[in-house]
C-alpha cells in the first residue's frame, strides 16, 4: 500500500485547491469518512468517544466541502 501526504499553506482557498481536483477526478471523499469510522469500531484500537468524534468530523467535512462546491470557494 502506498501512503502520500502534502503540506497545504494556511491561506484562505489553498484546501479547496488540493481537494477540488480530486473531487472533479470523481473521488468520493466522504467515503474515506466512512472508511475510518469503520476501521475505528473494528480494530478496537480506539475507544467510543473517538467514534463519536469521528462521526462529527467527517460530518463536518461532508457539510464543509459541500458548502465549497456550492460556492466555488
Amino acid at each position: 500500500m502506498e501512503y502520500y501526504k502534502t503540506t497545504v499553506p494556511d491561506r484562505a482557498g489553498e484546501g479547496a485547491k488540493v481537494l477540488g481536483p480530486l473531487w472533479e477526478a470523481g473521488v468520493n471523499l466522504p467515503a474515506f469518512n466512512l472508511t475510518l469510522f469503520v476501521g475505528t469500531v473494528y480494530s478496537r484500537f480506539h475507544y467510543a468517544s473517538d467514534v463519536v468524534a469521528g462521526l462529527a468530523v467527517g460530518a463536518l467535512a461532508v457539510w464543509v466541502t459541500d458548502k465549497m462546491d456550492k460556492n466555488k470557494f
